[in-house]
């Protein structure tokens, strides 16, 4: 049994007392965990996927023709605008690069910004001698040479990669680890606009580089980006299924994922595990439309999640009556985030519940 306010002709409201009749075995039953990782992989395969790069776009149109595919007719875009730092290739195709003096150059990534501050160097580059300092410890810059360094540094070190721009480095190189976790890659992000450009070394360029250190006194090196804020367009997918229910149809239900993903560099986020929650959107949408819903269902495949909720702010501004302005924005998230709490402590309630019974 399931209760729900409707307008009665006089306008007044009056408590709908329904049955359901959906068979949730049976929409449970088509839920496909093979269909997910095949989906998971496709997205994974477009290589990054941060808002306005190409994947992203192509994740979109994957994404709006999946919705097709299941039979769903009102399928739309909404494009919305954002900001994103994007770094233009050089001559060679390369988002960076690290030049030797007299010697062989290599590619690398930016890392993402230091807040607002890019990775982004002087047409002629940042030159300075390399020197490497292992995790970063205090320790490692002994007896070297570190005011107007280039610093190459093992990415997993936590925030011990900070010393080097406190001593003096021009700019840091995270040198790619055989395998790292997700708490080394968050403690490189900053909220904090230092001045210092920062990049992701491939492990063959640093063990080159790594072997002229060794064999020489010193190794002059320049680094060269050219990355800058640019504002590109977002893309929004909405499928809808229209109720079946005559007087609950005008009732809306939003379902959203996001299918972008986000990385330390932007240059190289596949992104496999941001891919999940848009593979079981997907899943969800073909339950719904076996089963159809007595209310309507809107499925909302956001991007720009990644750019404080930017498509999903644009989607509330334009299709949720009376949320144009920002203060209206900001109370329905404060709403959204208060259910969701809620949501996670009856969750919490019932699994307590279960495992007394146990």
């Amino acid at each position: 049994m399931a209760a729900a306010p409707a307008l009665a002709q006089g306008g007044h409201e009056e408590e709908i007392v329904l049955e359901s009749d959906t068979d949730y075995e049976m929409a449970a039953s088509a839920v496909d965990e093979q269909a997910m990782r095949g989906l998971i992989s496709d997205l994974q395969a477009l290589g990054t996927r941060v808002t306005g790069y190409p994947g992203c776009h192509e994740a979109a149109k994957m994404v709006e023709a999946g919705f097709r595919s299941l039979g769903i007719d009102d399928v739309t875009v909404q494009e919305f605008p954002i900001v994103v730092p994007i770094a233009e290739p050089d001559d060679q195709g390369r988002p960076a690069s690290i030049s030797v003096e007299d010697g062989p150059s290599f590619e690398m990534l930016p890392i993402w910004p230091n807040l607002v501050r890019t990775a982004k160097t002087p047409a002629e580059g940042i030159s300075g001698d390399l020197i490497y300092v292992g995790a970063g410890n205090l320790r490692a810059f002994n007896g070297q040479e570190i005011t107007n360094s280039i610093t190459m540094v093992d990415f997993n070190c936590q925030t011990e990669w900070f010393n080097g721009p406190l001593l003096g480095t021009k700019a840091v190189l995270f040198i790619e680890p055989e395998e790292t976790i997700r708490g080394e890659a968050e403690a490189k992000f900053l909220s904090i606009p230092v001045d210092i450009p920062r990049y992701w070394i491939p492990r063959e360029a640093a063990d080159h580089l790594m072997g002229l250190l060794l064999s020489r006194d010193r190794v002059p090196v320049t680094v060269r980006c050219d990355m800058h804020w640019k504002e590109v367009t977002g893309e929004n997918v909405i499928a809808t299924i229209e109720g079946s229910d005559p007087r609950l149809k005008n009732q809306r239900v939003v379902v959203q994922a996001y299918y972008d993903s986000i990385s330390i560099t932007p240059n190289q986020a596949p992104g496999a595990e941001n891919a999940v929650s848009i593979a079981a959107l997907m899943e969800l949408a073909k339950g719904f439309t076996q089963q159809p819903p007595k209310r309507t269902v809107v499925f909302l495949a956001t991007s720009g999640h990644f750019q404080a909720l930017t498509g999903t702010k644009a989607f509330v501004r334009e299709f949720v009556r009376g949320a144009h302005g920002e203060k209206r924005v900001k109370h329905m998230f404060e709403l959204v985030n208060t259910a969701r709490k809620e949501l996670e402590d009856s969750i919490a309630r019932v699994w307590d519940e279960t495992e007394s019974l146990e």
